[in-house]
Protein backbone atom coordinates (compact mmCIF):
# COMPACT_ATOMS: atom_id res chain seq x y z
CA UNK A 1 0.00 0.00 0.00
CA UNK A 2 1.25 3.42 -0.72
CA UNK A 3 0.95 6.74 1.14
CA UNK A 4 0.47 9.65 -0.38
CA UNK A 5 1.73 12.78 1.18
CA UNK A 6 -1.24 14.87 2.17
CA UNK A 7 -1.66 18.11 1.97
CA UNK A 8 -2.19 20.98 4.44
CA UNK A 9 -5.20 22.77 3.67
CA UNK A 10 -6.58 25.49 6.13
CA UNK A 11 -10.15 27.33 6.54
CA UNK A 12 -8.31 30.48 5.72
CA UNK A 13 -6.23 29.43 2.38
CA UNK A 14 -7.21 30.51 -0.86
CA UNK A 15 -4.75 29.10 -3.61
CA UNK A 16 -3.72 31.77 -5.86
CA UNK A 17 -5.92 30.84 -9.29
CA UNK A 18 -3.77 29.28 -12.02
CA UNK A 19 -3.48 31.41 -15.11
CA UNK A 20 -3.58 29.86 -18.60
CA UNK A 21 -0.24 29.30 -20.65
CA UNK A 22 -1.22 31.86 -23.28
CA UNK A 23 -2.23 34.46 -20.84
CA UNK A 24 0.50 36.41 -19.10
CA UNK A 25 0.54 36.89 -15.26
CA UNK A 26 1.00 40.90 -13.84
CA UNK A 27 4.33 41.30 -13.35
CA UNK A 28 5.19 40.61 -9.39
CA UNK A 29 5.85 44.38 -8.83
CA UNK A 30 2.43 45.26 -9.73
CA UNK A 31 0.93 42.52 -7.42
CA UNK A 32 3.09 44.15 -4.67
CA UNK A 33 1.95 47.22 -5.28
CA UNK A 34 -1.68 46.14 -5.04
CA UNK A 35 -1.34 44.74 -1.67
CA UNK A 36 0.33 47.82 0.01
CA UNK A 37 -2.82 49.74 -1.33
CA UNK A 38 -4.73 46.22 0.53
CA UNK A 39 -6.37 45.71 -2.82
CA UNK A 40 -5.83 42.34 -4.49
CA UNK A 41 -4.44 42.93 -8.48
CA UNK A 42 -6.25 39.97 -9.78
CA UNK A 43 -9.47 40.75 -8.58
CA UNK A 44 -9.06 44.39 -10.05
CA UNK A 45 -10.34 45.76 -6.82
CA UNK A 46 -8.40 48.49 -4.78
CA UNK A 47 -8.95 50.69 -1.83
CA UNK A 48 -7.77 53.99 -0.82
CA UNK A 49 -4.51 53.66 1.25
CA UNK A 50 -5.62 55.95 4.12
CA UNK A 51 -9.15 54.91 4.44
CA UNK A 52 -9.06 53.79 7.96
CA UNK A 53 -7.20 56.72 8.94
CA UNK A 54 -9.61 59.22 7.51
CA UNK A 55 -12.38 57.46 9.36
CA UNK A 56 -10.74 57.61 11.95
CA UNK A 57 -9.98 61.28 11.96
CA UNK A 58 -13.40 61.92 11.18
CA UNK A 59 -14.87 60.03 13.92
CA UNK A 60 -12.07 61.94 16.31
CA UNK A 61 -13.33 65.21 15.00
CA UNK A 62 -17.21 64.23 15.63
CA UNK A 63 -16.32 63.22 19.58
CA UNK A 64 -14.47 66.72 19.99
CA UNK A 65 -17.17 68.17 18.48
CA UNK A 66 -19.78 66.91 20.76
CA UNK A 67 -17.66 67.29 23.48
CA UNK A 68 -17.54 71.19 22.73
CA UNK A 69 -21.06 71.22 22.25
CA UNK A 70 -22.12 69.75 25.71
CA UNK A 71 -19.19 70.84 27.80
CA UNK A 72 -20.75 70.64 31.16
CA UNK A 73 -23.12 67.82 30.93
CA UNK A 74 -24.42 67.07 34.05
CA UNK A 75 -23.10 69.38 36.33
CA UNK A 76 -26.34 71.72 36.35
CA UNK A 77 -28.14 72.37 39.78
CA UNK A 78 -29.51 69.22 40.65
CA UNK A 79 -33.09 68.87 42.20
CA UNK A 80 -33.41 68.94 45.86
CA UNK A 81 -34.80 65.06 46.97
CA UNK A 82 -37.25 65.02 49.90
CA UNK A 83 -36.35 63.61 52.60
CA UNK A 84 -38.20 60.64 53.81
CA UNK A 85 -37.17 61.09 57.25
CA UNK A 86 -40.16 61.43 60.03
CA UNK A 87 -40.50 64.80 61.51
CA UNK A 88 -43.08 63.33 63.90
CA UNK A 89 -44.35 60.11 64.89
CA UNK A 90 -48.37 60.14 64.89
CA UNK A 91 -49.42 55.89 65.16
CA UNK A 92 -47.17 52.77 66.33
CA UNK A 93 -48.45 51.28 62.81
CA UNK A 94 -51.41 52.17 61.16
CA UNK A 95 -50.99 49.73 58.21
CA UNK A 96 -52.88 50.39 55.33
CA UNK A 97 -54.79 47.47 53.67
CA UNK A 98 -55.11 46.68 50.03
CA UNK A 99 -58.91 47.72 50.18
CA UNK A 100 -58.48 51.18 51.93
CA UNK A 101 -55.47 51.70 49.21
CA UNK A 102 -58.25 50.67 46.07
CA UNK A 103 -60.75 53.46 47.90
CA UNK A 104 -57.75 56.18 48.40
CA UNK A 105 -56.81 55.52 44.64
CA UNK A 106 -60.53 56.29 43.60
CA UNK A 107 -60.91 59.27 45.35
CA UNK A 108 -60.68 62.34 43.49
CA UNK A 109 -57.61 64.99 43.78
CA UNK A 110 -58.66 68.25 45.72
CA UNK A 111 -60.55 66.36 48.07
CA UNK A 112 -60.61 67.51 51.69
CA UNK A 113 -57.93 66.22 54.06
CA UNK A 114 -60.70 65.29 56.57
CA UNK A 115 -61.94 63.00 53.66
CA UNK A 116 -58.58 61.09 53.68
CA UNK A 117 -58.45 60.68 57.09
CA UNK A 118 -61.51 58.90 57.41
CA UNK A 119 -60.44 56.70 55.07
CA UNK A 120 -56.58 55.79 55.91
CA UNK A 121 -56.94 57.00 59.86
CA UNK A 122 -54.17 58.72 61.94
CA UNK A 123 -50.46 58.71 59.56
CA UNK A 124 -47.83 56.18 61.13
CA UNK A 125 -45.23 59.68 60.01
CA UNK A 126 -45.77 62.99 59.13
CA UNK A 127 -42.88 63.62 57.23
CA UNK A 128 -41.29 67.26 56.39
CA UNK A 129 -42.72 69.77 53.46
CA UNK A 130 -41.83 70.08 50.23
CA UNK A 131 -42.42 73.05 47.49
CA UNK A 132 -45.56 71.69 45.93
CA UNK A 133 -46.13 72.39 41.89
CA UNK A 134 -47.76 76.13 42.34
CA UNK A 135 -45.07 76.93 44.81
CA UNK A 136 -46.90 76.48 48.08
CA UNK A 137 -46.24 74.10 50.99
CA UNK A 138 -47.03 70.32 50.49
CA UNK A 139 -47.82 68.56 53.69
CA UNK A 140 -46.77 64.82 53.41
CA UNK A 141 -48.04 61.90 55.50
CA UNK A 142 -46.62 58.15 55.39
CA UNK A 143 -48.92 54.93 56.17
CA UNK A 144 -47.06 51.66 55.64
CA UNK A 145 -48.34 48.96 53.64
CA UNK A 146 -50.19 46.16 55.35
CA UNK A 147 -49.16 43.61 52.86
CA UNK A 148 -45.60 45.10 51.96
CA UNK A 149 -44.66 46.92 55.72
CA UNK A 150 -41.11 48.11 53.77
CA UNK A 151 -43.27 50.29 51.63
CA UNK A 152 -45.00 53.34 52.57
CA UNK A 153 -47.94 54.92 51.13
CA UNK A 154 -47.25 58.94 51.21
CA UNK A 155 -50.06 60.79 50.57
CA UNK A 156 -49.77 64.67 49.68
CA UNK A 157 -51.76 67.65 50.60
CA UNK A 158 -51.77 71.66 49.66
CA UNK A 159 -54.19 74.21 51.14
CA UNK A 160 -55.65 71.07 53.49
CA UNK A 161 -56.63 69.68 49.99
CA UNK A 162 -55.28 65.95 49.07
CA UNK A 163 -53.08 66.52 45.76
CA UNK A 164 -51.86 62.79 45.36
CA UNK A 165 -49.96 59.90 46.66
CA UNK A 166 -46.28 58.36 45.96
CA UNK A 167 -44.09 55.27 47.40
CA UNK A 168 -41.40 55.14 49.29
CA UNK A 169 -40.03 51.70 48.80
CA UNK A 170 -37.08 50.15 51.51
CA UNK A 171 -37.80 51.17 54.41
Amino acid sequence: MAQHARQAVSVYYRPHPVTPANHPSPPLQARAESRQLGGDCLSGSVSLPNSKKMVMAGGSMLALAALLVTPHLGEGEAQPVASDACIKLEQVQNPVSRDRLRRLLALEAASPKAAVRTLLNQPHCVLPPTTGRNGGQTEREAYPLEFDPTTWLIVTYENNQYTGYDFSFHR
